[in-house]
């Protein structure tokens, strides 16, 4: 939803979740990084240009520009390119910012879904937000899968969650175990028990 506010001018989101249709949200991101990077280099080109008319401005004798009014067209001309060029840098490097703010929230969503301080520490060492999503996400697979319990048994055991729909499968030792060892699993398992 923060992407189509930030980069869809006629603010209709097209798809389901605020995308264009059919475009997942790391084509939306490479496609904007794209068309920065093209208008970065029309902003560069620009600039170039410029700079080439400011020294046929300095190379022309000023007193004969003068007198034929061509310095005057050839100075506003470079005004307005150099303002365009101006206004575009101003206008490329808010859309950044708010990329970066975006990519910071996500990050920030990301992490808060892991359940320990060891995945989180993980978590931090990766730098692509797309891997990122990619780690919790097979991380909260994991821990569905396997709960390990210690419920009043010597030795540990493991529960093979996949086969567990709600908490009534579960001994009160399991389940109080479950609850202090994996409170994400819990709650989930909470909620197809006790909220349907």
């Amino acid at each position: 939803m923060l992407l189509t506010k930030l980069f869809m001018p006629d603010g209709n989101p097209g798809g389901t979740d605020g995308l264009p249709a059919g475009v997942t949200e790391t084509d939306y991101i490479k496609q904007i990084r794209e068309e920065n990077k093209a208008r970065r280099l029309a902003a560069d080109e620009l600039a170039k240009k410029n700079a080439e008319l400011q020294a046929q401005i300095d190379a022309t004798e000023n007193d004969k520009l003068t007198k034929n009014k061509e310095f005057e067209v050839l100075a506003n001309k470079y005004k307005l390119e150099s303002d365009e060029a101006k206004a575009e840098a101003l206008r490329l490097k808010k859309i950044e910012e708010n990329f970066q703010t975006l990519q910071t929230q996500r990050r920030s969503e990301l992490v808060s879904q892991l359940p320990d301080e060891e995945t989180k520490a993980i978590a931090a060492k990766i730098s692509d937000v797309a891997l990122l999503g990619e780690y919790v996400q097979s991380t909260l697979k994991l821990i569905e899968k396997k709960v390990h319990t210690d419920g009043g048994r010597s030795g540990n055991f493991s529960l093979d969650m996949t086969k567990i729909a709600t908490l009534k499968q579960l001994t009160w030792d399991q389940q109080e175990e479950l609850k202090k060892s994996n409170p994400l699993v819990y709650n989930e398992l909470f909620k197809k028990t006790y909220k349907q």
